[in-house]
């Protein structure tokens, strides 16, 4: 008997957000959304890095595309999400994706202090690299 598998009952659940990212960083948003949406879907109830990874992700496409007032309410709830763990990496990409929310929607003071947040989550735990990309983003939006 031959078995036909989605992507989803193929791949881990991080995955498939992972592969969100990577197509949503190539310019296909909507297959992003979509896929980011299957991994949040898949998932448990506890699943809360996932939901938060793929709400940042849905809120960033969001407010790509005007769609202010939810990527509003995503963005939130990726914060709500990543402050359910103890990942600091977690909890610094829910502030990026609001920043990117905040900016889209021309609250540029609101977007600086989100950029400031993941800033300090990325130096307090050494995470160097994504410091310094936040720090470019905070110098670039002055």
């Amino acid at each position: 008997e031959i078995y036909t598998l989605s992507l989803h009952d193929a791949l881990p659940i991080s995955t498939l957000i992972n592969l969100a990212e990577v197509l949503y960083e190539r310019g296909q948003a909507d297959e992003a959304a979509c896929l980011a949406l299957q991994g949040e879907q898949a998932g448990a109830a506890e699943d809360v890095v996932n939901f938060a990874y793929g709400r940042s992700l849905r809120a960033r496409i969001a407010a790509d595309q005007d769609a202010h007032d939810t990527a509003g309410v995503l963005a939130r709830e990726a914060l709500d999400h990543a402050y359910k763990t103890d990942f600091p990496a977690v909890r610094a990409t829910a502030h990026e994706a609001f920043a990117h929310v905040l900016t889209a929607a021309g609250r540029l003071s609101e977007a600086h202090a989100e950029l400031k947040r993941a800033l300090q989550l990325w130096q307090r735990y050494g995470y160097s690299g994504r410091a310094e990309q936040t720090r470019a983003r905070l110098t670039s939006a002055q």
